[in-house]
């Protein structure tokens, strides 16, 4: 139900509407087009939504916004309730929302409003990330991954007893959330994006110069992610031999999953459709088919041989000297050089001043370029989107520089005009 003023959504709550009384919610939370930012009447409405009949998938969601306001303290003066917090995030958690899930995980981890349980915090994030994984190969790159990947990555830097910290899970990890963060910047940019990506970023600054490598065997089974099965195909050149492996895609897929595979000692990670791995100067081979192509659903390797199984019986053997993997550069999301770091950039000090929009009462808010000075919020402006005309309200506008956006300028789109 589409609201067009604050009198209607307040005139729909006096006569018990739900939808009006969640409208009014999340607009008081972080502020909107007919409310301003009001913690505590956000908490309020959200409170008097979970003592309501709604429905209970629904009172998940509810809690877990009522958790962000616990946890930072934002109707208590900023003085986190983390007890509150930690209540409301479980029962978001058991509603199978991610973000109740990682953020207790935080809880659990630090101990806030809760005992400390290290194995807790990570069971929860491990089954997080194992289930965005899975959606953002399939192209559901809206997931919070990145959220998660940057934890794990956090969980790993830590010091164990010994004072030694387990490096390459971290490094994976981050470079997982790069690739993911820049994805879903790209395709459903989301508030609190840039926060995400600095943390990112930040994360692998401090991993600069570290020592790393991303074994062959590693980016094999990175095939292999949830159980999938491979089709791979086999050229000779010489004594040489390149193998494409191929994601199958399963019976309730309508297309094949991404692969997606770190090299650490590059630290690039790779979004792409299919590996190619490299064997040169091969000293013995064993392949099952009378064809090129072979099926496999795990790879395994002992004193220097590499298996392709498919539900457990050997269809290929490979010894060589030396392997490798091809990388598709147009598809790798690689961090800064080094090399790099020291040359001089020319800084843009330009302004940019956006504006961002809602498509809907409520929904997400979209950044677009705006040069147009007369558009305020609550004005209805006109933006393209998906190649169509559409009308859209303006919900804030603001100004920044081009080191503080998440995307170079010309990514952004620009308002055409006022509706």
């Amino acid at each position: 139900m589409a609201f067009n003023s604050r009198e209607a959504i307040e005139a729909a709550i006096r006569e018990g509407n739900l939808e009006a009384l969640e409208e009014k919610a999340y607009q008081c939370y972080g502020g909107g087009a007919f409310y301003p930012c009001d913690w505590a009447a956000a908490e309020e409405c959200f409170l008097r939504l979970m003592q309501s009949d709604g429905a209970d998938d629904r009172k998940g969601i509810w809690a877990n916004t009522l958790g962000y306001i616990y946890y930072y303290g934002r109707a208590n003066g900023g003085v986190p309730q983390y007890d509150k917090a930690f209540a409301m995030y479980t029962l978001g958690a058991a509603c199978g929302l991610f973000e109740s899930r990682y953020k207790l995980a935080d809880m659990y981890l630090k101990g806030k409003g809760c005992t400390p349980n290290r194995h807790a915090a990570f069971c929860l994030l491990d089954g997080c990330y194992n289930e965005t994984l899975d959606i953002f190969l399939k192209g559901g790159y809206s997931v919070p991954l990145a959220d998660v990947a940057v934890r794990l990555g956090d969980f790993a830097s830590l010091e164990n007893e010994d004072g030694e910290y387990t490096l390459s899970p971290a490094l994976h990890y981050y470079l997982v959330a790069k690739t993911a963060i820049e994805k879903r910047m790209e395709f459903d940019k989301q508030y609190g994006d840039e926060s995400v990506a600095r943390r990112i970023d930040a994360a692998l600054e401090r991993m600069a110069g570290e020592d790393a490598e991303t074994p062959f065997i590693t980016m094999l089974r990175f095939c292999f992610v949830e159980h999938h099965a491979c089709v791979v195909t086999i050229e000779h050149e010489g004594n040489d031999i390149c193998l494409t492996l191929k994601p199958l895609r399963s019976n309730d897929e309508e297309e094949p999953p991404k692969l997606m595979f770190t090299v650490l000692q590059e630290r690039i990670c790779v979004l792409t459709d299919e590996l190619h791995a490299l064997f040169n100067d091969v000293t013995r081979l064993f392949w099952a088919s009378t064809d090129d192509t072979i099926v496999c659903d795990a790879v395994a390797e002992k004193d220097g041989a590499y298996y392709f199984l498919d539900r457990h019986r050997i269809v290929a053997r490979i010894e060589a000297m030396t392997m490798g993997v091809n990388l598709p550069t147009e598809n790798a999301v690689e961090t800064a050089d080094d090399d790099d770091a020291d040359e001089e950039t020319e800084i843009d000090d330009t302004v940019y001043r956006f504006a961002s929009v809602e498509f809907e009462p409520g929904g997400k808010l979209f950044d677009y370029l705006c040069d147009d000075m007369n558009v305020h919020p609550g004005d209805d402006v006109v933006v393209l989107a998906r190649g169509e005309e559409k009308i859209v309200r303006v919900v804030r506008v603001f100004t920044t520089l081009v080191d503080e956006m998440p995307l170079a300028p010309e990514r952004y789109k620009t308002i055409l005009r006022k509706a």
